[in-house]
């Protein structure tokens, strides 16, 4: 660096890993500084050091004293500390939600989200996730096991079905059972974890129904034979979850309809207002917003869950 006071080039060198390197120093002081050129006996200012070897002696001390600590025990703390923090709301990742949720508002849940929305909201799922890669989800039992809405689902097509909703979420479906809520829980039994699907309706827009998937989850064990099947990398917060036959429910009529089904999610990020999850085999972005402690639908599935069912035929219900 250029001394501002006398227009010399001064430099200090340092010891560190037994490598002698030249590094600028911020403020250039020519009475302390060794030179380039003349080490090991004076400055580029003409004044005599007398104590050279003593002061590069102190120097490799005060080098080596940080490396005392093993590289990896110090990595392992760096990630450790990195991942607490990426398991805490900040400002930067709270406006991404804002707009992630605004964006997604206009799009009903997704099914008529335009390729340029699409886009942005892939943009902003994409650097949530970037943000909270390498955390684990179960670090916030209370973000990853609660009661949530879906928001969106990033699927391109829904004209026959949807990933959230099935075949009531396709282009024939929404004209006959039109929506009025969609819900992914993930909730704590006693020891165990359950899962529930549950999607509000009114049947040509008059008659209330509700269409209700409830199972068991658990955690994914078996990641590396589930990458090399799907073709995607899964992480560690993979949840399986296995669900019972579909009950459907029109006005105090409830029906079974439909096989057993076992699915996987993927959770990518985490906060105290949503959780984003990506399909096991599809890697489909899903957007879940955490429901609030006024929403009185949320639990309208225990009714339909614990209810006898009838048979399609006696309900009237073409499968």
């Amino acid at each position: 660096k250029i001394c501002e006071s006398k227009n010399r080039l001064c430099g200090l060198f340092r010891v560190r890993r037994r490598a002698l390197i030249l590094q600028p120093y911020g403020d250039c002081c020519c009475r302390i500084c060794l030179a380039a050129h003349n080490f090991p006996g004076s400055n580029r200012c003409g004044t005599r050091d007398n104590k050279p070897m003593a002061r590069l002696l102190l120097t490799w001390l005060a080098c080596h004293a940080t490396a005392l600590v093993p590289p990896t025990k110090h990595k392992q703390r760096l990630t450790v500390a990195h991942n607490v923090a990426s398991a805490k709301p900040n400002a930067r990742n709270a406006k991404y939600v804002d707009q992630l949720l605004d964006v997604a508002a206009g799009t009903d849940r997704g099914v008529r989200a335009k390729e340029g929305t699409r886009n942005i909201i892939d943009g902003l799922i994409a650097r949530l996730e970037r943000s909270y890669k390498g955390t684990d989800a179960s670090e916030t039992p209370e973000w990853l096991y609660r009661d949530s809405e879906v928001v969106y689902v990033g699927q391109r097509s829904s004209k026959r079905a949807n990933a959230a909703g099935g075949r009531f979420r396709g282009r024939v479906g929404r004209l006959l059972f039109r929506t009025t809520a969609l819900y992914q829980h993930i909730q704590r039994d006693g020891e165990s974890l359950r899962a529930v699907n549950a999607n509000r309706f009114r049947f040509l827009g008059l008659l209330p129904g509700c269409a209700v998937l409830r199972g068991s989850a658990e955690k994914e064990n078996d990641l590396e034979a589930l990458s090399a099947k799907f073709d995607r990398k899964l992480s560690e917060n993979t949840l399986r979850a296995s669900f019972e036959r579909p009950k459907i429910a029109f006005g105090p009529l409830v029906c079974e309809a439909g096989p057993a089904s076992v699915v996987r999610l993927d959770t990518t990020y985490l906060d105290d207002r949503v959780r984003i999850s990506r399909g096991g085999s599809s890697g489909t972005p899903f957007v879940f917003r955490a429901c609030s402690d006024t929403d009185t639908r949320k639990d309208a599935w225990k009714r339909v869950a614990e209810a006898t069912p009838v048979s399609a035929k006696t309900a009237g219900v073409g499968v």
